[in-house]
């Protein structure tokens, strides 16, 4: 029986996973900790911004934004914080990710995306094109009908 050893995501030893676990038992001792520490700051003193929380708890704002949105029940509980997801600048309206700046580069980038693919590409229609079924297409095959005599077996147009 062989004994799967993976590396910690946080600090890089070589342990031994329990339970599917990425982290190692000290990390997963100091991720427990901080996660205890950012729920009280939540729960119990109602701390609601990245940054209250940060403060109450000790930790780096970017730190409690990363483990903030690791957790379902804190990401629904904390607010979002009003920065950029790029730039971390201020967003351009509420209900945003993005602030004005990277909003525009973002859309230059997807228009030179779909123009450099549209390039490329040739219109051939796979089917022939139907006849419409309206009203005045019935008309239509009334009076071609009207308009041609059958000899034969084939259709003859009227002179």
């Amino acid at each position: 029986m062989a004994i799967d050893a993976v590396t910690c995501v946080n600090c890089g030893k070589l342990f031994v996973p329990m339970y599917g676990n990425r982290l190692c038992r000290q990390c997963t001792e100091q991720h427990q900790e901080k996660m205890a520490r950012i729920e009280e700051a939540v729960y119990r003193r109602d701390k609601r911004t990245v940054e209250e929380i940060a403060e109450d708890a000790g930790l780096a704002v970017a730190e409690v934004r990363r483990l903030v949105e690791g957790s379902f029940l804190l990401s629904h509980s904390v607010q979002p914080a009003d920065m950029c997801a790029k730039c971390r600048k201020k967003l351009a309206q509420p209900g945003s990710r993005f602030c004005l700046a990277c909003r525009l580069e973002l859309h230059k980038a997807l228009g030179d995306a779909a123009a450099e693919l549209s390039e490329g590409l040739v219109y051939e229609p796979q089917y022939p094109p139907q006849r419409s079924t309206g009203l005045l297409s019935a008309f239509d095959d009334k009076r071609e009908r009207a308009n041609t005599t059958i000899v034969g077996r084939t259709r003859q147009r009227l002179k």
